[in-house]
């Protein structure tokens, strides 16, 4: 039998492209019945640092670069977010096209796709495939996106003090100051976006999290407990890392450089393949490392006013960032350090025996990677969530310093040469060097075999059907085809089970157990499935909830309005709270609508019962389904 197929889309850039190409080679090695294919969006031409890492692919997986966006398409680098999702958008029509193709020729039964890319999530339900997020960041940030409706109310509060540390459920208090950009700038694209992107982490089947229970016990916690209410289930599988790095020139003289030192005694110095300094910045990092008398290997890149510079407009080639260092800097601190321009293998040099400390931009792969070398932190954030980050290391897993800024924004060259001496030699440091060998210990046990996330993957991979559930072609039977989460258990807790009528003449799905729901409380329509293939289905409009549930339909009548004959829904599918509509002059029905405060509002699950009962397709009583055309 031909192999399962998985359909893959990433983000532009190579900090987005790499962490969901190693989740698929995790994915594959430890399930080899998988296929991977890569459909990859880019902006300008393929840098070469993508195109040699795919060269390091198994067999098992291959990729697909799409036509380049031009930079002109995607004007905005100040809200970096908003330029990827805007490049994604635009790649929309050929990631359809590839995925079309893929799916009749091989057989797909699901689709990843990056966080940035969750537009492409549309494409799962019209090709009836299971579909998943994969979030290459903490689990702090996906408990940001399921807060977002509470932080914006709190954001947007008149009366709010702040100086009131922001509070998510499971995550270490922060101020607002550490969120992200946008978040200052509420009336911009990027907030907007934000709110937009959070929405879409609604519709997937699951969201795969690069971080594991030991590192965000109490966001991972919280998340988990948000199935309950209606959430998708999450999954952290982390933490997965690059496994090496692709070869360049530099590779070799810092890592011959790094044989020659002490052990634990070097500063490693990177702000990531996208992170970029101010000139004035610049140079007071030099004095600082100067200044400090530590050994330090540093990755210079050419300094720029905006701090995301490099992200997405490549490595600046052809401007020596040797140039930029204040005069004299090499000559005086050649004993002492060693300046690569713009990139080295970063898992060689954390895992060098001589390395004992990291500043870093704190950008989620390097935290990881720093995590699983056990190699401390100073962290010096730039952009994106990377402050929110920051405050997890420093203030509550306590494996990180940070140096403080002036009025100006600006780490002066004597804060950082103290910060940088207090790691390496310092009290604090040799606590903090404790606590980072001990996450180094928790890491390695999750992705063992037997490990939470090791298991948790194969809990996924033990949900994915064998089979397609049918066609992968745009279904012609209705406009609305019924997505394939729908059919998997892992969607079961979103939806409530039905059985309030009997099989009648008109037909049922006895493959379909739950009642799918448009955002407008109609039904699905849907191809016929299973044993359903051989009957003729009438032709109807496709119903709307009213005509199934009334109010003596329901497995649960106490809790209904007599004012109404059915169900009060909103959009969400989530009931209204609505006491008011009950008859206050029947007993049955007075005071009965769940209070929405002491019991939180009931999602449909709570009135229709989840207990489907097996039994065979004459037997079942399960809810009709009209299809929009007769099918046979």
């Amino acid at each position: 039998m031909e192999k399962p197929h998985i359909a893959v889309v990433p983000s532009p850039g190579f900090t987005h492209l790499v962490p969901i190409l190693e989740f698929s080679k995790r994915l594959v090695h430890l399930h080899p019945q998988f296929y991977v294919t890569c459909i990859i969006p880019s902006v300008g031409s393929p840098p070469t640092s993508s195109k040699a890492y795919l060269q390091t692919l198994p067999s098992s997986i291959t990729s697909i670069f799409l036509p380049p966006i031009s930079l002109g398409q995607v004007p905005d680098a100040t809200v970096l977010a908003a330029q990827i999702e805007l490049s994604v958008f635009h790649s929309l029509p050929y990631i359809k096209e590839e995925l079309k193709s893929l799916c009749s020729r091989t057989r797909v039964v699901a689709l990843v796709v990056d966080v940035f890319a969750n537009q492409a999530l549309d494409f799962a339900r019209e090709f009836n495939l299971l579909s998943y997020i994969y979030l290459p960041q903490a689990a702090m940030v996906l408990s940001t996106y399921f807060y977002s409706s509470k932080l914006d109310e709190i954001l947007s509060s008149e009366s709010r003090d702040p100086q009131e540390p922001i509070k998510i459920p499971g995550c270490v208090p922060f101020h607002y100051k550490d969120l992200p950009l946008p978040f200052q700038f509420r009336s911009g694209i990027g907030y907007k976006r934000f709110l937009e992107r959070a929405k879409q982490f609604h519709s997937p089947d699951g969201v795969f999290v690069n971080s594991f229970l030991e590192l965000e016990a109490g966001a991972i916690g919280d998340l988990q407990e948000e199935q309950i209410r209606g959430k998708p289930k999450v999954y952290p599988v982390g933490p997965i890392i690059q496994s090496g790095s692709i070869g360049q020139e530099n590779g070799l003289e810092c890592l011959t450089w790094l044989d020659k030192q002490e052990p634990k005694s070097v500063l490693y110095v990177s702000f990531g393949s996208g992170g970029t300094l101010s000139q004035e910045q610049f140079n007071e990092l030099a004095f600082g490392l100067e200044l400090s008398g530590q050994k330090f290997l540093w990755v210079v890149r050419a300094p720029s006013g905006v701090s995301s510079a490099a992200y997405l407009g490549g490595d600046g080639a052809g401007e020596d960032p040797l140039q930029f260092l204040p005069h004299g800097f090499l000559e005086r601190t050649k004993k002492q350090g060693l300046v690569v321009p713009s990139w080295v293998p970063q898992i060689q040099v954390l895992g060098h025996s001589s390395t004992g400390g990291f500043l870093s931009h704190c950008g989620w792969n390097s935290v990881l990677e720093s995590v699983v070398q056990g190699v401390p932190i100073i962290a010096w954030p730039l952009f994106a969530e990377q402050s929110m980050n920051t405050v997890m290391l420093t203030d509550g897993l306590k494996v990180a310093l940070r140096p403080k800024v002036n009025g100006g924004g600006l780490a002066e060259r004597e804060e950082v040469a103290k910060v940088v001496r207090g790691l390496m030699e310092g009290e604090e440091g040799i606590e903090i060097r404790k606590r980072m060998e001990h996450l180094k210990n928790a890491a390695a046990n999750a992705i063992k075999e037997g490990g939470s996330s090791t298991e948790t993957l194969s809990e996924v991979v033990a949900s994915v059907p064998s089979h397609p559930h049918q066609s992968q072609e745009p279904s012609s039977v209705a406009s609305e085809v019924v997505p394939a989460s729908f059919h998997n258990s892992a969607s079961l807790n979103n939806y409530g089970f039905y059985y309030g009528l009997e099989a009648e003449s008109v037909g049922s799905y006895s493959t379909l157990p739950i009642m799918p729901l448009k955002s407008d409380c109609s039904l699905y329509g849907m191809e016929a499935l299973s044993r359903s293939q051989t009957q003729v289905m009438p032709t109807t409009p496709a119903p709307k909830l009213e005509n199934f549930l009334g109010s003596e339909a329901m497995g649960t009548p106490h809790y209904a309005c007599s004012a109404t004959e059915t169900m009060p829904l909103s959009l969400d599918s989530m009931l209204y709270n609505q006491p008011s509509r009950c008859d206050p002059n029947n007993p049955n029905y007075q005071n009965q609508v769940p209070n929405m405060a002491e019991d939180g509002v009931p999602g449909l699950k709570n009135w229709v019962g989840k207990n489907f009962p097996a039994a065979s397709h004459a037997q079942e009583s399960k809810m009709i389904v009209h299809v929009e055309e007769n099918v046979g």
